[in-house]
């Protein structure tokens, strides 16, 4: 059997994070949570996820400095970053994809959303492998 994959949720609010690994759990995937920038990095070099949802506004650093730290590390570069955010415009969408993001999602979400756009993304990044 292959080993489920694993999503990083990194998200400040309590009760959003307990919400997003009933919904990636209810998916077939291992949770595995952050609830700053900092346990983030520490997190995803510590466990190499699968794929990162990434909230933007947190304390202690910005999900915009975390993806650019996760894009710096080699071991990082080409896993799947998917922002989710109460914080929407154009501008951030934009800073986000430039930083390394590859998708963007807005809170409130619809649950199947998420979990596609994390789907979507998983299948992506599982595509032919260059040696």
């Amino acid at each position: 059997m292959a080993a489920k994959k694993k999503i990083l949720l990194v998200e400040d609010q309590d009760d959003a994070r307990a919400f997003m690994r009933v919904l990636v759990e209810g998916a077939g995937w291992e949770a595995q949570e952050a609830a700053s920038s900092a346990a983030a990095l520490e997190s995803a070099r510590r466990d190499k996820p699968d794929a990162v949802v990434m909230d933007i506004m947190m304390p202690g650093g910005s999900g915009f400095q975390c993806i650019l730290e996760m894009r710096a590390v080699e071991a990082l570069k080409a896993v799947p970053i998917l922002v989710c955010t109460a914080r929407f415009n154009d501008k951030d969408e934009e800073q986000c994809r430039a930083l390394g993001a590859d998708d963007f999602i807005t809170k409130p979400f619809k649950n199947e959303d998420l979990c596609g756009k994390l789907r979507k993304l998983l299948e992506k990044s599982a595509g032919p492998r260059k040696s």
